[in-house]
């Protein structure tokens, strides 16, 4: 109980921290949402596949995730079960800014003061923190004196010079997404940490010898929306020769929706989506695995499934985006992998982009 009080003690500090930093910075914006049109081919495609899929069975997920489908997800299985597809249809179209992706992509909770508050926070400050990584922002030593800069350079002109840089710039305006108006589209945090942490693989990956000789199979656990995979393909495009996407089937009919409205039609077919339940009766050969956000939030069970594949993958590399959480069920990646022999930890450090995560980068490595 004193542990309970003390993390929402934090959780609190945390939110009135964005909001009292928001309140006082000078880039306010109201969030635009887009509208997008409705790809009722492709929806009514994705309803014949996955009405099949679903079928409602949460035996083997974990207690976080049994309780956001049987709270967020009865829209969809309705919509399934009464052969509804002009709400299926519609679900999909709006899928950003309703329930159907828990976490930051939660559009939801933009219907929330506090989150939305703190959201907005998180990009101003994610775009800043990109701005330094890329030498637009410089960093100041405050141990120094120094001449202030006249010059005021507010998040879009920074964000404007940085994405000239940038493979994809913006959202596609597929699922309605939301977030700060940039030229005909938006950006959001989750878009801005994608970014930053796939710069960061980008410029890992390239600078290994395999991979200028061979080509990337990367496996991505826990997509969410698809964003993420999507920042990963664009930047590493020239390098990748598979993609394989693991998650929950309700997860997955999201994913397989915004990629295939996103990408072209020879891109997209270098995709596969794979149940989760159905990843221990496949063999994936892959030589990148991709988690953000998602591994110590799933069963052991299922993480341990996951880790073991990746411990009998010789010369593999793991790159993590996970946070490091005060609750007992949610177990830090460092520490799952402790009992897999094969498994070394190359670096780990600290997300800049926001406080309690840590991404790390592991090889799996045959002694």
């Amino acid at each position: 109980m004193k542990l309970f009080y003390s993390t929402y003690y934090l959780f609190i500090k945390a939110r009135i921290d964005h909001l009292i930093r928001y309140f006082f910075c000078k880039e306010k914006f109201v969030n635009t949402f887009l509208k997008s049109k409705p790809n009722k081919n492709l929806s009514e495609a994705l309803f014949d596949k996955y009405h099949e899929i679903l079928g409602g069975n949460y035996s083997t997920y974990s207690k976080i995730w049994t309780n956001v489908l049987s709270e967020n997800y009865k829209d969809i299985y309705s919509s399934l079960n009464k052969i509804n597809k002009r709400k299926f249809t519609y679900i999909l179209n709006n899928f950003f800014q309703e329930k159907s992706i828990r976490g930051a992509e939660d559009g939801d909770l933009f219907k929330k003061f506090n989150f939305e508050i703190s959201h907005k926070f998180l990009l101003i400050q994610g775009i800043y923190r990109l701005s330094e990584y890329m030498g637009y922002k410089k960093i100041i030593n405050p141990y120094q004196f120094y001449e202030k800069n006249k010059q005021s350079i507010n998040i879009r002109d920074y964000y404007k010079n940085l994405s000239n840089k940038f493979p994809i710039i913006e959202i596609p305006n597929v699922g309605s997404p939301y977030g700060l108006k940039i030229d005909k589209g938006v950006i959001n945090y989750r878009f801005i940490e994608s970014i930053y942490f796939n710069l960061e693989i980008k410029n890992f990956v390239l600078n290994q010898k395999e991979f200028i000789s061979k080509k990337m199979r990367v496996l991505e656990i826990g997509s969410g929306s698809g964003m993420n995979i999507l920042v990963t393909f664009k930047f590493l495009k020239d390098y990748i020769e598979k993609i394989y996407l693991v998650d929950l089937p309700e997860m997955l009919l999201f994913q397989e929706y915004f990629l295939r409205s996103s990408l072209t039609d020879k891109d997209f077919k270098k995709i596969d989506f794979i149940p989760n339940n159905k990843f221990q009766y496949v063999n994936l050969n892959y030589n990148v695995l991709i988690n953000k956000d998602s591994l110590p939030e799933i069963s052991k069970s299922q993480s341990e499934m996951y880790l073991n594949s990746f411990n009998n993958t010789n010369d593999c590399y793991f790159f993590s985006l996970n946070q490091e959480s005060g609750i007992t069920d949610q177990i830090p990646v460092s520490d799952l992998v402790k009992k897999h022999k094969n498994i070394h930890k190359i670096s780990r450090s600290l997300f800049p982009l926001k406080r309690g995560y840590v991404k790390e980068i592991f090889i799996s490595k045959f002694n």
